[in-house]
């Protein structure tokens, strides 16, 4: 299964307190920040995404402050006027990639698309890290490829520093494994005072999944980060 979707329909594949990992707090710890998780394991005309729900109960171990929004809770607007009051935002759901029309392109929502229009007309608070883990969020159209019109574009737009995308379609069993991978590596840095990097925490997972499938990069070189 893949977190893709075309037209509405599935395309056949898919402030918190610091610790040591899971465990107590560390003196000294910058503080585990509480994300907005927007979870869709099933979406009206979608296949479903098994893989969902582990991604958030991941987040909810690691981030126990954050909010989830999901199935008719996760609407459009419900996450749109969410999205002002939390630092991290993390999407696991389908997402559509409109090649002729990007400014369509979209996550799919229980209510339909939050499309890249809407995502760069928000304006949160103090935004640092929005993952998108759905397919195609960081792959633009064919009409002007000198400009980068995208979801995770127009999360930067946004102002969120750092965005985690994909640039094709992702299987939900391989795109839930390294979300686990990727936060729990963010927690513990957080936990050891260390800066926000999540371009080396992304890295990490990575290199294991290319390490497992080196002779299939369609399996794992589709998660980017963009940002410094």
């Amino acid at each position: 299964m893949r977190r893709c979707a075309r037209d509405g329909l599935a395309a056949g594949e898919r402030g918190g307190r610091a610790s040591t990992g899971r465990g107590g707090p560390v003196p000294g710890g910058r503080g585990r920040p509480a994300p907005l998780v927007v979870a869709l394991e099933e979406t009206p005309g979608a296949a479903p995404l098994p893989g969902v729900a582990r991604e958030a109960a991941v987040l909810r171990e690691l981030f126990p402050e954050g909010r989830l929004l999901s199935g008719p809770e996760a609407t459009v607007a419900a996450v749109g006027r969410a999205l002002e009051a939390h630092p991290w935002v993390h999407f696991s759901c389908h997402g559509v990639s409109e090649l002729l029309d990007p400014s369509r392109s979209g996550l799919i929502l229980y209510d339909g698309r939050l499309t890249v229009s809407d995502a760069a007309a928000r304006r949160p608070g103090s935004p640092e890290l929005a993952v998108l883990s759905a397919c195609s969020a960081a792959q633009g159209g064919i009409r002007i490829p000198d400009e980068a019109v995208q979801l995770a574009s127009s999360f930067q737009l946004a102002g969120y520093p750092h965005v985690i995308g994909t640039l094709w379609p992702v299987a939900d069993k391989l795109a839930t494994r390294l979300t686990e991978e990727f936060y729990t590596t963010l927690a513990a840095d957080l936990d050891r005072g260390r800066a926000l990097d999540p371009a080396t925490a992304l890295h990490h997972p990575v290199r294991a999944l290319r390490d497992r499938y080196a002779q299939a990069p369609h399996l794992w070189a589709a998660h980017i980060h963009t940002g410094p």
